[in-house]
């Protein structure tokens, strides 16, 4: 059988056709098995790297410190710390006086507050090894006026009475009253110089010594006394300071205290804790100030301050803004680090917020007024807010139609003369037309519009202030890097936890 040659060409066409297709398919199922084998490969590498990168994340973050100790710039020499509890207060005290002490401070703690805030620091400084000496007035062997000349014994009990007299306009007349009498009195009595021996000299010049059931004077000092009558004087004043001076002094004069015994002085190295109490508000107060104003005396006249001394002041909110300045001010001259420790934020003490070289720690603040007050001074924050949400939605809906009739007729005659004949036509025609348009349309239309504004509001909530756990706190500071706000917690048992860091973070700046 002889096959057409056309039928024969196109067999041997397919032929080749099927076998390209084949050998096509091929080379594509080959590209496509090593496309897939690379895309496999670089995707187990890639799983490989995210699985490692995510197994050092964990590591990291497993091993990262979750608190860190705060510092504070080298520029700032007093600490402020307002409200909180005796239990915060302990804890401050505590935390900060130990890092205080590891660094080879020599702190004096003044405990106004009859709570005993710096017992848990000595505790801790004796189990650090630290040296400790705890003294509490007046149950101590420590006398306060002890190593000081009569003239300075005047100048610090005037001083301290200076408090008590607010609001007398003659304050500075009688304050210097005061120091002329009770150093007329001390140059003239024999070591020790205590307040009720004091007290008995401003009764002999009152003439009102009884020498029959007073001892504490000897007679040579009684004559020595006298002998001042003419001196001082018989005006009112002087009889009315007189008997002001003795009863003041009298409320200290049955003090085990002033049977004298070492002076006060600041600790040579380690913790020195002098804490007060008295059975009276009226003692109590004076001794505060006594013991206040015998350490600004020190501090003023340099007696071994030098040298890392730090002195921290709990209770100071009834000895008046003018004392707490005037010791601020003589401690950043003789290079003494304060921390001044008070239990409200009200009235004048308001104004030692924000000095050039100070730090404030606000801790609990129940008083909403004093909440208000310390979220003002930390400061406010801007952001920015979604202040209007404008949604509308509109349709519109157009229809009309129109009709349009018409008629018309057409009437056509016409004559035709030809020779002989002639023929006449006429025509008519009629036409009439109709049509009706309808138009409608419909829209819709929705449009959303968002507004932001720019609020400021507090950094911190006068309610946050409220409701600040006891240890808890909040660091105000201006250093190198500008004002910076910080949340903190002073717990000592902090320290015992894992994970927690050495140094300090690096601080940022704050954009309040």
């Amino acid at each position: 059988m002889v096959l057409p040659a056309g039928i024969v060409v196109s067999a041997g066409w397919w032929a080749q056709a099927v076998l390209r297709a084949g050998a096509a398919r091929r080379i594509y199922l080959g590209w496509r098995e090593g496309e897939l084998t690379k895309y496999k490969r670089a995707y187990a590498e890639w799983s490989a790297q995210v699985n490692e990168h995510e197994r050092r994340e964990q590591l990291r973050v497993s091993a990262s410190a979750l608190w860190h100790p705060v510092g504070l710039s080298r520029r700032v020499r007093r600490v402020d710390v307002f409200g909180g509890t005796a239990d915060g207060w302990a804890s401050l005290l505590g935390t900060l006086g130990m890092s205080l002490l590891a660094e080879d401070a020599r702190l004096l703690v003044l405990d106004f507050t009859e709570q005993k805030v710096a017992g848990d620091l000595a505790a801790l400084a004796r189990i650090s090894d630290h040296a400790v000496s705890v003294v509490d007035f007046p149950d101590a062997g420590v006398g306060l006026l002890e190593g000081l000349s009569p003239q300075h014994v005047g100048e610090v009990i005037a001083e301290a009475l200076t408090g008590l007299r607010t609001g007398d306009g003659r304050a500075v007349q009688v304050t210097a009253l005061d120091a002329e009498l009770v150093t007329l009195v001390a140059g003239v009595l024999t070591a020790p110089v205590t307040f009720g021996r004091l007290a008995a000299g401003l009764r002999v010049l009152r003439s009102i010594y009884d020498t029959e059931y007073e001892t504490s004077l000897s007679a040579t000092e009684i004559l020595r006394l006298n002998r001042l009558l003419d001196a001082v004087g018989s005006s009112e004043s002087v009889r009315e300071e007189l008997r002001f001076l003795a009863g003041v002094l009298g409320l200290l004069s049955d003090r085990d205290a002033e049977l004298g015994g070492n002076p006060l002085v600041w600790p040579r190295s380690g913790l020195s804790v002098v804490a007060t109490w008295g059975a009276s508000a009226r003692s109590k107060d004076l001794l505060d100030r006594i013991v206040f104003h015998r350490v600004l005396h020190a501090i003023r006249a340099g007696e071994d301050t030098a040298s890392g001394a730090v002195l921290a002041v709990a209770g100071v909110d009834h000895l008046g803004l003018t004392a707490v300045e005037l010791l601020a001010r003589h401690a950043s001259r003789a290079g003494v680090r304060l921390i001044l420790m008070l239990e409200h934020l009200r009235g004048e003490f308001a104004q030692l917020l924000g000095g050039g070289d100070s730090a404030a720690i606000v801790m609990r603040l129940g008083n909403a007024a004093e909440a208000s007050a310390a979220a003002d001074f930390v400061g406010r924050g801007h952001h920015f807010v979604l202040s209007q949400l404008t949604e509308q939605i509109g349709r519109s809906f157009t229809g009309g139609s129109s009709d349009t009739v018409g008629d018309s007729v057409t009437s056509t005659t016409s004559d035709s003369f030809s020779g002989g004949s002639g023929s006449v036509s006429d025509s008519l025609s009629r036409a009439s037309t109709w049509s009706r348009t309808t138009s409608w349309s419909d829209s819709d239309s929705v449009s959303q519009s968002r507004t932001y504004a720019r609020a400021y509001e507090y950094t911190v909530e006068p309610i946050t202030f409220q409701a600040l756990p006891t240890t808890a706190f909040v660091l105000v500071e201006t250093g190198d890097q500008g004002r910076r706000v910080l949340a903190g917690d002073c717990n000592p048992g902090i320290a015992l936890l894992d994970r927690v860091a050495t140094k300090p973070r690096q601080p940022a700046r704050s954009r309040t």
